[in-house]
């Protein structure tokens, strides 16, 4: 005899998808409501941008597909390379700009805490942030039987976030 949680592992909502909308509160690819919103720029009224939203049928949450809080985003070259640039040109700009303005090591820390602050922990907490919620997906993928691809496919298909037609 078929238990109700045998039924319900036979929907399309329990079989792990890492590119479709999963919703973290109901925990499965549910059907979703999409809601879009012209973005114009404040100035000329021109259009800069559609932004979508995309919201859970059952609980009203908004929804993200797995792969958009994959850590391995931040693992391409090009992101890791520019960010690298750019944080390191900070730095030493600050640095640079403390040495020469600050009358004494308390003024110079004062300038150079904030910034290590805004470089070092903002940065390591969104990302930590980032990946629990992917390692709750994860387990419950793997729950389900999906296996995680190499490191490289996933490289390949953070490119092409997609967001596919709700059933």
């Amino acid at each position: 005899m078929m238990t109700q949680f045998d039924a319900k592992r036979d929907d399309s909502s329990e079989k792990p998808d890492y590119q479709r909308l999963w919703c973290w509160k109901c925990q499965k690819h549910s059907d979703y409501h999409t809601q879009s919103a012209p973005v114009q720029n404040p100035e000329s009224g021109r259009l800069v941008y559609e932004r979508r939203e995309f919201s859970c049928l059952d609980c009203n949450k908004k929804m993200h597909s797995p792969q958009a809080f994959d850590p391995v985003i931040f693992k391409r070259p090009a992101e890791r390379g520019c960010l690298w640039i750019y944080w390191t040109l900070v730095i030493m700009v600050l640095c640079i700009l403390g040495l020469l303005t600050a009358s004494s090591l308390t003024m110079f820390l004062g300038i150079l805490a904030p910034a290590a602050f805004i470089v070092i922990f903002i940065p390591w907490f969104l990302l930590r942030w980032s990946a629990n919620k992917y390692a709750i997906w994860r387990a419950w993928a793997i729950e389900r039987g999906w296996k995680e691809p190499s490191l490289q496919k996933r490289i390949r298909m953070a490119k092409n976030i997609r967001y596919p037609n709700s059933r």
